[in-house]
C-alpha cells in the first residue's frame, strides 16, 4: 500500500525534514510504500507555495492511504491534503 506522508513544511526550520523522514523510516519498516514530497518534490527559490501543493497533489493522488505527521494542524497544505484523502476516503495510518 502506497502512502503519503503530510505534514509542515513552510515556516519550519529545514522544512521539517526529520519529521518527514522519521515518519518515511517508521512507515517502511511497518511494510509500506511511503510517498515523501521532501524525496520527490525538487525545491527552487522561485517556486510558490501553490506551485508545491500542485505537485504534491499529484502525488497524493497516486497513493492509497494518507499518514499525518503530529503537529500537521497547523499547516495550510496539511490540512488541504488531509481534505483530499478524506473525499476520496484513504485510509489514515497511524
Amino acid at each position: 500500500m502506497k502512502v503519503y506522508i503530510s505534514g509542515a513544511v513552510t515556516g519550519k526550520k529545514d522544512f521539517n525534514r526529520h519529521a518527514f523522514y522519521l515518519a518515511e523510516s517508521y512507515l517502511d519498516l511497518n511494510g509500506y510504500q511511503s510517498i515523501n514530497p521532501l524525496r520527490n518534490t525538487e525545491y527552487k527559490p522561485e517556486k510558490k507555495w501553490l506551485d508545491y501543493m500542485r505537485e504534491d497533489i499529484v502525488l497524493l493522488m497516486r497513493c492509497d492511504a494518507i499518514y499525518m505527521i503530529p503537529g500537521w494542524m497547523t499547516s495550510r497544505g496539511a490540512w488541504c491534503e488531509r481534505v483530499i484523502a478524506w473525499f476520496l476516503r484513504y485510509k489514515v495510518v497511524k
